[in-house]
C-alpha cells in the first residue's frame, strides 16, 4: 500500500487549456480572432496556424473587469507583450462557451505554489516543517505555512474557489 494520495491537488499546469475563435473588441473594432489559454497567458492571432503577436500574461496587470453571463461578454484588462496596458472584450457565441472559458481562465489566475521540498519553515512564523507541523499551502498567494497561520476559510471565487478554501492569515486579512 503507497501514500495516500493528496485531496488538494494544484490546478494542472499542462500547456495549452482551451483554445479557438472568439470576437474581441479593442480600439473600438470589433474582430474574431483565434484565441489559446494556457498555464501562463492568454493569447490570440488571426487564425489558427498563424503565430500570436498579441500576448497577455497571467501576472498581477491581468485582471477580469466584467462579467456579463447574460450576453457572454468578458471584459479583461492586460498589459500586452509590448507594456501597454489594454481592455480586451470578448464576446462569446453561446453561455456555455463563456461559461468555460471563464472559468478556466480564472483557474490559469491561480498562484503557482511554493515547492515544499525547497520551503521547510512556516513564511509568517519560520517555525520548522515536522511530521507534528506539517506544511499547508494558501490557495490565495500559493506560499507555504504552518496549520496556526493557515486555518482561515474562505471563498475566493476571481481564483474560481467558490467554496471556503485554506488561506493564509496575511491573505484573510487582505479579503
Amino acid at each position: 500500500m503507497g501514500p495516500k494520495p493528496s485531496k488538494h491537488i494544484e490546478y494542472d499546469r499542462n500547456d495549452i487549456k482551451t483554445q479557438g475563435y472568439i470576437s474581441i473588441t479593442t480600439k473600438e473594432k470589433e474582430k474574431k480572432k483565434y484565441f489559446r489559454l494556457s498555464h501562463k497567458s492568454l493569447k490570440y492571432s488571426d487564425g489558427q496556424n498563424i503565430p500570436s503577436k498579441n500576448k497577455a500574461f497571467f501576472d498581477k496587470n491581468f485582471k477580469i473587469r466584467l462579467e456579463n453571463p447574460d450576453e457572454a461578454i468578458l471584459v479583461l484588462e492586460v498589459k500586452n507583450i509590448r507594456g501597454q496596458i489594454q481592455q480586451w472584450q470578448l464576446k462569446f457565441e453561446t453561455n456555455d462557451e463563456y461559461i468555460s472559458w471563464v472559468s478556466l481562465i480564472k483557474k490559469a489566475k491561480r498562484p503557482i505554489w511554493e515547492d515544499p521540498i525547497e520551503n521547510l519553515a512556516c513564511k509568517q512564523c519560520n517555525v520548522d516543517f515536522s511530521v507534528s507541523n506539517r506544511q499547508h499551502h494558501c490557495r490565495k498567494c500559493g506560499k507555504v505555512y504552518c496549520y496556526l497561520h493557515s486555518s482561515n476559510k474562505i471563498a475566493i471565487p476571481e481564483l474560481e474557489y467558490n467554496t471556503p478554501v485554506r488561506v493564509c492569515d496575511n491573505c484573510f486579512k487582505d479579503s
